[in-house]
């Protein structure tokens, strides 16, 4: 009767360890490709803990251009001004005429005849990129970190 006992009990432990284990790769956050708009939204997204192993390790970084939306559990960090398309790619309207688009995409155009224009416009591009590239630089370090530390 005892042993018969114990054998159901080790059963039972192995079948919840096997839950838990699925439960821990559901809630994992690593691994995955992580889009952003901007270095401030990535900053943000990468600041979040993984409930399994703290520091994310996500899978790959990527650029998004702003006119398509971020992972849903990301869009809370998307400080972009409103863009039809992202709009509609996210089921939050309908699909945009071609006019509406035009209109949006002209809106943003610095005219050929504005040099200070492009100009400024290149130097914030550089700029967000050296922030992007030191945001990523300071992750990977804390990865490696907290990697040693374990």
């Amino acid at each position: 009767m005892m042993v018969e006992l114990q054998r159901r009990i080790e059963k039972l432990e192995m079948r919840l360890s096997r839950v838990i284990e699925e439960l821990d790769r559901e809630s994992c956050i690593c691994g995955k490709v992580i889009f952003h708009h901007t270095s401030d939204e990535l900053q943000l997204i990468l600041a979040e803990q993984c409930p399994i192993h703290g520091i994310v390790k996500p899978k790959f970084i990527m650029w998004r251009p702003e006119n398509y939306p971020l992972a849903p559990e990301y869009r809370k960090y998307c400080k972009c001004p409103s863009n039809p398309w992202r709009d509609f790619l996210e089921g939050k309207r309908l699909r945009p005429t071609r006019d509406e688009l035009m209109e949006h995409n002209n809106a943003r155009v610095i005219p050929q005849s504005d040099k200070e224009g492009r100009l400024q416009s290149e130097r914030e591009f550089q700029q967000e990129r050296a922030r992007i590239t030191d945001i990523i630089a300071r992750h990977e370090e804390a990865l490696r970190t907290s990697r040693e530390n374990q």
